[in-house]
């Protein structure tokens, strides 16, 4: 400790003449910090204090007076948010907890009941007239009513009576410590010692006895008292004072050195070096060696020596009333301990409190936490909490920086119950069951980032709600079944840049417009329940989700002009053109020619998938302009259901069609001298009767009054089943199944039969006697392979790789994500 702050100071610290650096706040406090010299006590603060360091009277309008530390702190580092005094913060109590300039002091109204100095701070009413000053200008000890003292008393400074005889004694009977000032002046009694400098009268048996009692001159302890010329044996060690001690105790902290060691304690100064046994005798980090009987007994025995708790480290303590509760360092572990009420009396040295698993639920009062000041985390969780004190609960923690309140069944959060918090980082309301939030109930928190109000109950939100939280960047609300917020229910968070109200807001329960927003100038993400809760607020902010879908906007079922304009130009050719080609082919399948049934078959595949490109643009053109007005309406309804079907069983007949005549051209080319393994007209229309059944099987079976699917083809504004976003929704697996697996199965059987074909036919030209008119075939016969698993993979092979991109979790751009509905349509 010696060296703690050593080197070059700060700005708004003092350097010592020995070089350590202390706060300037400390620099004429009264308390000497800077040992052994008291440099940081200079003749120029008598401005501020009266008296000698540590038995001081603290100028009225200089300074003020530390309720336990002896510190006089100056006017400028009132209310600066550090705790000068290092007492819990006298010098910051309630520094500006209201918004109104002043307070009269004659106002004794709640939080405490209280009046406000003009200094800045807020005290409690029962400082006032306690013959002792505790505002800057005095005005708690302003009018009030003091009894005369008797014959055989004094009177201090601040009207207090003491016995004449406690004069001058050295130790502060005033609670203001005049009774220690002029003491130059005063006549000891025969029994006494004066000190030369100071004037205090001690005890003459305190003369010549080791120890200095007259702190400023040692004037008790003289040149000639008898031990200062009497030699120590060869076995003993001089103290610093003089005192010859046994060589035994030096260095080493136990009962027996503390009776017998030197009063000044020198015989366990510079003691770094030494070595102990490790067995009876433990080191002190940087000190002597301390007896083991010494570890954990509840004593910083360590401390005198080197400033540390090496014997206390790890060891429980008792640091509250309540004998379940175990203190570990600066913590109080009261978990699981079963009690129904805090203890009466705790350590306010405690900075974390764990008060969980307990039943505390009615027995919290406002005052239940006045006094521990520095407290840094407070934890009350699971202690079936239904209602926190109506008031100020927490106004005297300002060095709260975690409070935890989850798994409580709160249902109300007071107007201004968290007031007083400015310092906290961290607040868990998680797992109660909040129904009712007060506006104004987050005043005090200006420092909280983040706060979570996800899965309450909460249904309706007044102005105001949040007020007091600037520092806010994070906001979860979802999971509340809101039906009602103000507009100006975000007023005063000026930083929020995130709001989460998915799976709490509601489009047919709350009017929801841009409005509402107003207040909240950083706001860039909102995440809502409804994608036209995100039409509602006009583009007010620029990332809200979830988007209607990647196909539409808020006005028309398809967004995209070029999209609208070619899928009536696409489902019209399919109708058309596709019927022309039935009507070609029909005299070929009267002659039983397998190829033109086949063909026919993809034809009316491709009719099909007309018919859904119209029925989509049909939609488009009836809700033009209005589509967010009927966004559920048409995505439930039976035509949307109709065209996902029509879709589904399309693609899914063209896709097999092709792979069913792709494989009976191979066997035709493998095994040309098989005819009884080439398809018959009886076996093709048998394979293409099974493969109807099949499709319309697929695209039926998400219709069913399943929970896995719900509306599996609403699930976009196209009402197509394709998986091509990172949204998990219903049925997605089996979408990506369909789709994926079986669709990627048949292209590739598709593009190996083909290059088998082409492996074959290479093979039977080159047997035959080569000529360039030979090579001219080959190529023709190569250009025609490659154009057909081309035109297969430009097909598929995109949609595939959509499909396993959205897998992956990544989402196509917007003006990617609407080629999906043609892609479809491409056919061989």
């Amino acid at each position: 400790m010696d060296e703690t702050d050593c080197g070059l100071c700060r700005t708004a610290q003092f350097q010592c003449p020995n070089g350590r650096c202390i706060p300037q706040a400390q620099v004429c406090d009264s308390v000497c910090d800077c040992q052994p010299s008291c440099g940081d006590e200079r003749a120029n603060c008598a401005d501020y204090y009266e008296g000698l360091p540590g038995l001081a009277v603290c100028r009225k309008r200089k300074s003020i007076a530390c309720n336990k530390s002896n510190r006089c702190i100056r006017q400028e580092f009132i209310c600066d948010g550090s705790d000068d005094c290092q007492d819990g913060g006298t010098d910051e109590f309630q520094c500006h907890t209201s918004p109104s300039a002043s307070v009269t002091f004659s106002n004794l109204s709640t939080v405490t009941t209280g009046f406000r100095c003009s200094d800045g701070r807020y005290l409690p009413v029962h400082t006032k007239c306690d013959l002792q000053r505790h505002c800057l200008l005095g005005e708690d000890e302003r009018v009030c009513r003091l009894s005369p003292c008797s014959a055989n008393q004094s009177t201090c400074l601040s009207g207090e009576c003491i016995d004449s005889a406690l004069l001058c004694n050295g130790v502060p009977d005033c609670r203001d410590n005049s009774d220690e000032l002029n003491c130059l002046e005063y006549e000891c009694p025969p029994d006494k010692f004066k000190c030369a400098t100071s004037g205090q009268c001690v005890n003459q048996a305190k003369v010549c006895d080791f120890n200095i009692d007259c702190t400023l001159d040692s004037s008790d302890e003289p040149d000639n008292c008898t031990y200062k010329h009497t030699p120590c044996d060869i076995l003993e060690f001089r103290c610093d004072n003089g005192q010859c001690i046994s060589s035994e105790y030096r260095c080493r902290v136990s009962v027996d050195s503390l009776k017998h060691g030197c009063l000044d304690e020198s015989h366990i100064k510079d003691c770094g070096g030494v070595q102990c046994d490790g067995v009876q005798w433990l080191k002190c980090r940087n000190g002597p060696c301390y007896h083991v009987s010494l570890q954990c007994n509840g004593l910083p025995d360590c401390y005198k020596a080197s400033r540390t708790w090496t014997d206390e480290e790890g060891c429980p303590f008792q640091c509250a009333s309540a004998a379940k509760c175990v203190c570990m360092d600066v913590t109080m572990e009261c978990r699981d301990t079963g009690l129904t009420a805090l203890p009466e009396y705790v350590e306010p040295s405690i900075t974390k409190y764990r008060l969980s698993g307990n039943r505390l639920n009615h027995t919290l009062s406002v005052r239940s936490f006045e006094g521990l000041h520095r407290l840094t985390l407070l934890d009350l969780s699971a202690n079936d909490i239904m209602e926190l004190p109506n008031g100020r609960p927490f106004a005297t923690l300002w060095q709260l920086r975690v409070l935890v309140l989850r798994k409580n069944g709160i249902s109300r959060l007071r107007k201004e119950l968290f007031y007083g918090l400015a310092n906290v980082r961290v607040l868990d309301l998680a797992e109660n069951y909040i129904e009712i939030v007060e506006e104004r109930a987050f005043t005090g928190l200006s420092s909280l980032p983040q706060l979570d109000l996800s899965r309450q109950l909460i249904s309706h939100l007044p102005a105001a709600s949040f007020l007091g939280l600037r520092s806010l960047l994070s906001l979860n609300l979802s999971g509340n079944p809101l039906q009602y917020f103000d507009v100006d229910t975000f007023l005063g968070l000026p930083q929020l840049v995130t709001l989460d109200l998915s799976s709490s807001v509601h489009w047919n329960a709350v009017r929801f417009t841009g409005e509402a927003f107003r207040h909240l100038p950083a706001l860039t993400h909102l995440y809502t329940s409804d994608a036209r809760l995100c039409c509602s607020i006009g583009g007010k902010v620029p990332h809200c989700y979830p988007k209607l879908d990647h196909f539409s906007s808020c006005s028309d079922l398809m967004s995209n002009r070029i999209l609208r304009t070619s899928i009536w130009l696409m489902g019209t050719i399919a109708v058309v053109a596709n019927a022309v080609v039935i009507v070609w082919r029909l005299p070929g399948v009267r002659r039983s020619r397998i190829h033109a049934f086949l063909i026919i078959n993809l034809a009316v595949g491709d009719i099909i998938m007309g018919v859904y490109l119209l029925i989509i643009a049909g939609a488009d053109l009836h809700y033009r302009g209005t589509y967010i007005f009927y966004y559920d309406v048409w995505k439930s309804s039976g035509w949307c259901k109709a065209a996902g079907v029509f879709s589904t069983v399309s693609s899914e007949l063209s896709i097999f069609t092709l792979l069913l005549i792709t494989l009976d051209r191979l066997l035709t080319i493998l095994l040309p001298f098989h005819i009884d393994l080439r398809l018959s007209y009886a076996s093709a229309r048998i394979a293409v009767l099974l493969l109807w059944i099949s499709v319309w099987t697929i695209a039926l079976i998400p219709l069913l009054p399943l929970p896995y699917f719900q509306n599996f083809y609403g699930r976009s504004g196209v009402c197509l089943a394709l998986h091509i976003t990172p949204d998990r929704s219903p049925g997605w697996e089996y979408a990506v199944f369909i789709f994926l697996g079986l669709n990627m199965l048949a292209c590739v059987l598709i593009i190996l039969s083909y290059a088998g074909m082409y492996g074959v036919a290479l093979r039977t030209h080159r047997a035959v006697e080569p000529s360039p008119q030979k090579s001219r075939q080959e190529a023709r016969l190569a250009r025609r392979m490659v154009l057909i698993v081309l035109t297969s993979l430009a097909c598929y092979l995109p949609l595939s790789i959509m499909s396993l991109l959205a897998l992956a979790g990544v989402s196509m751009p917007e003006e990617v994500s609407p080629r999906p509905s043609l892609q479809i349509k491409c056919k061989n």
